[in-house]
């Protein structure tokens, strides 16, 4: 468990699947689901997630047959669901089919740079790229990737937004408060300071608002 919120019904969790996971019975959540693969591969209802994947599943989704036969670890975003499903559509009748992101594979193709609403960080100056994975215009929530390239830095920064969530995936980074490796997790209130930051090395960070 890498954090929680009661009040709002959120978990932020790292998963491990041994090999040949298998599960006979389908499986469905009270929770929308994001889903990034670290490592390995999983497999459901036909959908398959490498390494690298990422999935957006709303509540109410029925994984069949899932399964992981390499084995898998990863990280996934829950978020209580709260609207009232539709059952406008037949061959999904059970969650919000429009919501749904069967699998984005992350470094399929080149990515942008930093969009205006990220203008505020500095991430131009320091050569960053940035893969959005969804935004949520209702909510304001959103989930993406932001890859910068050797020698980079950005200053210390103020969260004006909601919860920040910062998981690094690749690279190692220094900040104010010491060193990050592969794996490190940050979780910045509303109001509360992102630290300065600065490598060496090129750094993938996962990103959720």
């Amino acid at each position: 468990l890498l954090s929680q919120n009661h009040s709002l019904g959120q978990d932020s969790l790292l998963f491990k699947f041994p090999k040949n996971t298998y599960f006979k019975k389908n499986l469905t959540s009270k929770f929308d689901e994001e889903i990034y693969i670290l490592n390995g591969s999983i497999k459901f209802s036909g959908n398959i997630l490498n390494k690298d994947f990422y999935s957006y599943i709303p509540s109410g989704y029925e994984k069949k047959m899932f399964s992981s036969l390499k084995g898998a670890t990863g990280i996934i975003f829950l978020n209580k669901q709260t609207k009232k499903t539709k059952k406008i559509n037949n061959f999904y009748p059970n969650f919000f089919h429009e919501d749904w992101i069967p699998r984005i594979n992350c470094f399929e193709n080149i990515w942008s740079s930093p969009p205006n609403e990220l203008k505020y960080i500095d991430l131009n100056n320091c050569g960053a790229r940035v893969n959005i994975l969804r935004a949520d215009e209702t909510t304001n929530n959103n989930t993406f990737l932001v890859g910068f390239p050797p020698l980079w830095s950005f200053p210390e920064v103020c969260n004006l937004g909601g919860i920040l969530e910062i998981f690094l995936i690749n690279g190692n980074v220094n900040n104010s408060k010491g060193s990050m490796r592969a794996g490190s997790y940050l979780r910045i209130p509303h109001g509360s300071f992102l630290s300065s930051m600065y490598s060496k090395e090129s750094a993938v960070f996962l990103f959720k608002t």
